[in-house]
């Protein structure tokens, strides 16, 4: 027998087609894999350093940083959390509301788990960072949106 299932989804882009007008605003610009922050004390990397606290958030500079130019409009990073208990992370753009979705999601013990994710880059050029049950947390960039 089959099951059924609720269903979510979260809409993270969309590819135009040629009928839009000829821009560069929100063109892709891979990188060279490069790390953004880590919150490790003994690694490097730049950003706030220490084990994030439960319920807790920090604020990193993204832009500027790993290759993402100070004018880039988004990122798409690779955001770890170690360390971390069940529980999950949640990142969104410096000076927007914190967002009703997780970025990553710890599953018990001292994980280690990534994922993927595109972010738009905020005020100053930050991204914010929550832990809900704490972590240590870093990220690498593989490219950026143009604004």
């Amino acid at each position: 027998t089959l099951a059924g299932a609720h269903l979510l989804a979260d809409v993270t882009g969309y590819v135009t087609d040629e009928s839009a007008a000829v821009d560069t605003s929100g063109l892709f610009v891979p990188l060279e894999p490069g790390r953004v922050f880590d919150t490790r004390p003994a690694e490097p990397g730049n950003g706030p350093k220490g084990f994030v606290a439960p319920e807790a958030s920090i604020t990193v500079q993204t832009a500027g940083v790993a290759g993402v130019p100070d004018d880039a409009a988004a990122v798409v990073l690779n955001v770890t959390a170690t360390e971390a208990p069940t529980g999950f992370i949640t990142a969104w753009p410096t000076g927007s509301d914190f967002p009703l979705a997780s970025t990553l999601n710890p599953q018990g013990g001292a994980d280690t788990r990534a994922n993927g994710a595109i972010l738009p880059i905020g005020a100053g050029g930050g991204i914010d960072f929550y832990a809900f049950s704490g972590a240590h947390l870093l990220a690498d960039t593989t490219g950026y949106f143009l604004g």
